[in-house]
């Protein structure tokens, strides 16, 4: 009953996005208020509560029994909109700077595919991209910094840096698109991204922006990123599903197809493009891959298992650790207590910043592990005692190894 309960649930919410997006007439059984928080908490997990909300609402009687839900959903929606919109006050100077600066750069991801929706404030934002070549980093972080901003220098990440302002949203400084290791170290995109480069107006201001074929692939490859990681979720699946069918006639499917078997990625574009069609009611190409239902299945259930990023659940960031393990170490092992054993200690290099002395110094690994524990017990989390009283889904994380085998693709 419960798994019924949660199919309903996601048919709910998928059924929602259609009428929002697509104007497509939807079929969703009356629902208690339970049942309405149930689909709320889901759009959020899925980054589309703003999306969905006046459909939702539209779709609800005036009972009493939904005032308080409708009421709750509407406050956050209002809130998230505003924060928003306070942390992207400034984008427009930003970009005008880079625009006068000389510097050659493109944004993507997110700044560009917001503007695909029947309304940006639809689409929640975390951070703004940037990609600049590497030579141009310096003067890209000078620009940045004259303009308020400053370096975080916390965040350790293998291909950009992280710029921060109080109040801002973040801007992350390309110089790479992808971790070397996800694709054996292909660097297509980098290498062509000024071919084909085209500005798109956001704010009023012009703003250099990629290829069809590239920011379709760009778009795709970093879902697969996600996907090798914690996972990926619904927002992600919309925004290439906005962006295929409002240039579905203008991209060029044969350079798509090249560029993504340079990537060795066609199996993983094809079955994210499925899934849009499953879930959207499309027919767009899947460049000859045939698809295997089992494992299209699979995918389906990880994306709302995950949420967007992977945060729906803290049991994704312990079997993220896992499956890098048994990967790296080619571990045979179905034991959930052993399994447990590699979260609790960790090797040097996964161990976590806080107990960045162990990094420097290996042979401190042991006292660090203690005060990893000690630290745990003390300031106890949802992750620890997601650790300490269950046990971790060895089927599941068995599954995603094979699917990143099947796709080809590196843990991030």
């Amino acid at each position: 009953m419960a798994n019924n309960s949660k199919l309903n649930i996601e048919g709910s919410l998928i059924e929602y996005v259609n009428k929002t997006l697509f104007d497509i007439n939807i079929d969703v059984p009356p629902c208690t208020a339970d049942e309405i928080i149930d689909i709320f908490h889901e759009a959020k997990s899925q980054q589309v509560e703003c999306l969905i909300y006046d459909e939702v609402l539209k779709s609800l009687s005036d009972k009493s029994e939904f005032q308080e839900v409708k009421e709750s959903w509407r406050s956050f929606v209002m809130m998230r909109i505003l924060r928003h919109k306070q942390s992207c006050r400034g984008l427009g100077k930003i970009f005008d700077v880079f625009n006068q600066s000389g510097i050659p750069y493109v944004t993507f991801k997110g700044y560009v595919f917001k503007e695909l929706y029947p309304n940006s404030e639809m689409r929640y934002m975390g951070d703004i991209d940037i990609y600049v070549d590497k030579e141009n980093v310096v003067s890209a972080s000078d620009l940045l910094i004259k303009q308020g901003y400053y370096q975080n220098e916390d965040s350790d990440h293998p291909f950009h840096l992280t710029f921060k302002k109080d109040g801002h949203i973040e801007i992350e400084l390309h110089y790479n698109f992808f971790h070397d290791e996800i694709f054996q170290n292909e660097y297509y995109l980098e290498k062509h991204i000024w071919d084909n480069m085209r500005t798109l107006k956001i704010d009023k201001i012009s703003v250099s922006i990629p290829s069809l074929e590239h920011s379709l692939v760009q778009g795709v490859l970093h879902i697969a990123t996600h996907f090798s990681g914690k996972g990926f979720g619904l927002r992600q699946l919309i925004d290439i599903c906005l962006f295929l069918e409002k240039y579905k006639d203008e991209i060029s499917m044969t350079e798509v197809k090249r560029i993504l078997e340079s990537y060795n990625s066609l199996k993983i574009y094809a079955y994210i493009v499925e899934m849009c069609n499953r879930f959207f009611y499309k027919e767009y190409n899947l460049l000859g891959v045939q698809i295997d239902e089992t494992k299209l299945s699979y995918l389906n259930n990880l994306l709302f298992d995950s949420g967007v990023f992977g945060h729906k659940s803290y049991s994704n960031e312990i079997k993220r650790v896992v499956t890098q393990e048994k990967i790296k170490k080619n571990m045979r092992t179905k034991s959930s207590f052993r399994l447990k054993l590699i979260v609790l200690f960790p090797s040097a290099e996964r161990i976590g910043e806080r107990y960045g002395y162990a990094k420097k110094h290996k042979f401190l690994l042991p006292m660090a592990w203690m005060h990893r524990l000690i630290y745990g017990i003390v300031h106890p989390n949802e992750a620890s005692k997601e650790l300490l009283h269950h046990k971790i889904d060895v089927e599941s994380i068995e599954k995603k190894i094979e699917l990143l085998e099947f796709f080809g693709l590196n843990m991030q």
